[in-house]
């Protein structure tokens, strides 16, 4: 499918009524010219026979029968055609939904900044709303830990998440540290030894940070693999006083295996939208996805007025997130550190019965959405057809009654018709009828995928 590009939808055309009185009056119409006709060439003193009906009413029956089937063929390729058109567009949504749903499971998360229950604050349950330049930059160390700061820093983390991450021992373990080095992935193996969590897997120290195409590189591993588990640590520390940005630590378990039904529940990391898509276009897509219920709450850090205000302009047509959160007017110029921080404050704000959470992020000019939610989206119901008749079902009733009318006609009006004339004309209608209402369909089926693109998964 085209990510993030929808058909519009088309509007719903009138439902068809059978057209009976047009038909009757056909029907009566010839006929009684029919009798008429033949009254009029009927021999003065011979006597009405069964002849006479058979040529006046049942022959100019079956013929109209059978110019009513073969009209119906050709009229069934407008319905059809709309038919296919409109299933293509249903299930270009459906495949948008299908794909806009995976997500990732978060099991545990935890975060480390100079300001306490950034999430109540920041959301004004609690306190109040911390702005810069009053907002303190940098993480304090308590005075008993005579450790690095970044060993201080993990240990915080780790502390938290230890309890759930210990029965995972195929955990892979990520995580980017400003201006880290071999020695850091050392204090963070120290840091996971004394808290009991061996793995078997390497420590992978990434040398930048990452955006939210790592998260959707992600869903897509997850996807492929029965056992998913990674654990990703983002620690935004800075040496430089001068910097005018917040400290802060962020770290996500995600585990695909994890129960639904374990406490604490889950948050779910639905898949972002990310690369080059122009968000006015681009968003309102993204948000027909119905990934779980409308987000309520907008949290937004490093983006552009270029990013931002179409943005806004889209959340506000599409009448979601009516409240917004800007981070950097919170915490201080942006740093990298902010969109990982911003996912645990918002998970936070999911699990404090807040509803979902969108969370916007730009780096490098590449603006980046997603969704975070404590529930799960209902499952999804395949499209319905209106099931309308083919022109190539059309074909058989008028292939029969092709087939009736010709020895039907000729043995009323010439007598029995020979065998191998019945044979000939068989196979001739056989050849014409059927190939016909195969053109036709198929003609019925480009037309509608010509307009719009059929939709793959």
């Amino acid at each position: 499918m085209s990510q993030w590009k929808l058909y519009p939808p088309l509007k719903k055309r009138e439902k068809f009524r059978f057209p009976w009185l047009p038909i009757l009056l056909i029907y009566i119409v010839v006929i009684v010219v029919a009798v008429l006709i033949r009254a009029l060439s009927w021999p003065d003193n011979k006597p009405v026979e069964d002849i006479f009906f058979l040529q006046s009413m049942v022959v100019p029956f079956v013929i109209i029968t059978t110019c009513l089937c073969y009209a119906g063929m050709f009229l069934s390729v407008e319905g059809y055609y709309y038919d296919v058109k409109r299933q293509c567009v249903e299930w270009d949504l459906y495949y948008l939904k299908k794909f806009s749903q995976r997500r990732l499971v978060i099991v545990g998360y935890t975060s480390v900044a100079p300001v306490d229950n950034l999430a109540v604050q920041l959301l004004k349950l609690e306190g109040k709303f911390p702005l810069a330049p009053k907002t303190p930059l940098r993480i304090k160390m308590a005075e008993r830990f005579e450790v690095t700061k970044s060993q201080y820093i993990f240990n915080q983390l780790i502390e938290t998440l230890a309890d759930k991450i210990i029965k995972y021992p195929e955990v892979e373990v990520f995580y980017w540290l400003r201006e880290g080095d071999n020695t850091t992935t050392e204090e963070l193996r120290r840091v996971l030894d004394e808290h009991g969590l061996k793995f078997k897997n390497e420590i992978t120290q990434l040398c930048e940070c990452p955006d939210y195409s790592v998260l959707a590189a992600m869903i897509e591993e997850s996807g492929n693999q029965w056992q998913y588990s990674r654990l990703i640590i983002i620690a935004d520390l800075y040496n430089d006083e001068t910097v005018n940005s917040m400290e802060s630590a962020t770290a996500l378990f995600i585990c695909k295996e994890y129960q639904v039904n374990e406490k604490p529940k889950p948050v779910y990391l639905y898949q972002p939208l990310t690369g080059d898509a122009d968000l006015a276009d681009s968003v309102p897509v993204y948000l027909a996805g119905e990934q779980t219920t409308a987000p309520k709450i907008l949290w937004h850090t490093g983006l552009a007025q270029t990013e931002k205000y179409p943005l806004l302009n889209a959340l506000n047509e599409c009448k979601v997130a009516a409240e917004r959160i800007d981070l950097e007017l919170a915490f201080g110029e942006y740093t990298a550190g902010y969109r990982w921080l911003a996912l645990a404050v918002a998970s936070d704000a999911a699990r404090y019965g807040q509803g979902a959470q969108l969370i916007a992020a730009s780096e490098k000019g590449k603006a980046a959405l997603t969704v975070l939610s404590a529930t799960q989206p209902s499952a999804l119901k395949l499209p319905e057809g209106d099931y309308v008749a083919m022109p190539l079902l059309w074909s058989f009733p008028a292939l029969v009654m092709s087939i009736v009318a010709f020895v039907f006609s000729w043995g009323v009006y010439f007598g029995v018709p020979e065998g191998w004339s019945v044979i000939i004309f068989i196979a001739i209608m056989f050849l014409i009828t059927p190939v016909l209402g195969v053109l036709l369909t198929r003609f019925a089926v480009r037309s509608a995928e010509n307009d719009v693109q059929y939709p793959q998964e």
